[in-house]
């Protein structure tokens, strides 16, 4: 599992932030679109520590896949061994400013493709303790939020395995809220206290950390983390708008995020270049974080 540093953290920002989605970008910290589409990392988008790396690979899994979002991320389902709970999974390490403690909500954009143990998105352990998940075992779909040491989970049945799924979980401090494909469907389940954090369980994408058995068989995409509650409409305008967090890039993806396609660039946090003569580079770290561009015949900014 590799080290992660505990940055000091900016304002968030998000490359690329689409003008549409308003006040949906306050208190995100976490966005994996997963565009890349080749090598071992998976870029978060929405600040500079968090990104996800593919570190403990097995059979050649996790590995890149096309899907009907363009890129994504799958696992192949087989027995871990013991000694082998790390494998299969994509870590986004310890950093604290994954663990919201007052209020949460987390997306997660998943094709279950048969029912197989675990695969989740979260901070989720059985040996160290668990924050909070969202994903798929045992023939339900689950939302999970630990307080006061006690894990709460909202399980619903789920058997539609082979198509994708748009999973959202909240928690606002009173109440819990489950949400697939836009739709409530449980909750709001009252719930009160501050999130636990077990700094030591890292943030990832996998079977439950600590867990020896099944891996799953799916391919995922798109994972979002927010310090705050999501509306219930603007869930379901996150379901309705794939990636619309973050304008896609098609230059930014091929070569690799992070990386410039071109340059020189000269932009401050959270402006957008949608067209012109600098498209292509997409900054994740630095004074020049935040800005996105993409191919076009002539500039134009957005903040």
């Amino acid at each position: 599992m590799p080290a992660r540093s505990e940055a000091r953290k900016p304002a968030v920002w998000c490359p690329g932030v689409s003008p549409e989605i308003g006040a949906l970008a306050r208190g995100l910290r976490g966005y994996w679109p997963m565009w890349e589409g080749h090598g071992d990392r998976v870029a978060n988008l929405a600040a500079p520590v968090g990104d996800g790396m593919c570190t403990d690979k097995k059979d050649g899994y996790p590995r890149w896949e096309r899907c009907r979002y363009g890129h994504c991320l799958a696992t192949y389902p087989q027995s871990l061994a013991p000694g082998d709970f790390l494998k299969q999974r994509i870590w986004m390490g310890t950093a604290s400013w994954l663990s919201p403690v007052n209020q949460i909500t987390v997306i997660f954009r998943i094709k279950p493709i048969s029912d197989t143990m675990y695969p989740y998105f979260g901070k989720l352990s059985v040996t160290g303790g668990s924050s909070w998940g969202l994903g798929v075992s045992g023939g339900a779909v689950r939302f999970v939020v630990t307080i006061g040491g006690t894990a709460r989970s909202m399980p619903v049945a789920f058997s539609d395995y082979g198509n994708w799924q748009f999973l959202v979980g909240s928690y606002d401090g009173r109440a819990m809220r489950f949400y697939r494909n836009g739709v409530l469907i449980a909750g709001p389940t009252a719930y009160t206290g501050t999130i636990a954090q077990y700094p030591a369980v890292p943030t990832s994408i996998g079977p439950l950390y600590g867990y020896n058995g099944w891996s799953f068989r799916a391919q995922f995409s798109e994972a979002g983390l927010w310090g705050r509650a999501l509306l219930p409409q603007e869930i379901q305008w996150l379901y309705r708008n794939p990636f619309a967090i973050c304008r896609y890039s098609e230059a930014a993806a091929q070569s690799g995020i992070p990386g410039a396609v071109g340059g020189p660039y000269h932009v401050e946090a959270g402006e957008v270049f949608s067209t012109g003569a600098r498209a292509g580079g997409l900054w994740t770290a630095g004074t020049a974080a935040g800005g996105l561009f993409t191919p076009g015949a002539s500039a134009g900014k957005v903040q």
